[in-house]
């Protein structure tokens, strides 16, 4: 997913408050040159999710702390290896595309 293109570009007016959407690269770079700024949009590979980069407190109990998910904030050990386990299957998840 790393290699992923843009679909479109969210392109800001002069006005800075109304945005316009530029269906092609043409477009953005014609925004662009006028110096409006720019944000692409991607789509959603089929059979892939938008998920947290941080995971809350319910996927953190979800991922493997069986208890109270109130009782897993005092527990910091277990929650933050609970991060660092579900951040390694982001990063393999960006990894493998």
């Amino acid at each position: 997913m790393k290699d992923m293109k843009p679909v479109t570009w969210l392109c800001e007016a002069s006005d800075g408050e109304n945005v316009y959407a530029a269906v092609n690269e043409f477009q953005m770079k014609e925004f662009e040159r006028f110096g409006r700024k720019i944000t692409p949009l991607y789509a959603i590979p089929e059979g892939h999710v938008v998920v947290p980069v941080e995971p809350t407190l319910p996927m953190l109990a979800e991922l493997g702390f069986n208890g109270d998910v109130e009782l897993a904030i005092g527990h910091a050990n277990i929650c933050d290896e609970l991060r660092e386990n579900y951040k390694a299957m982001l990063k393999a998840a960006q990894e493998e595309g």
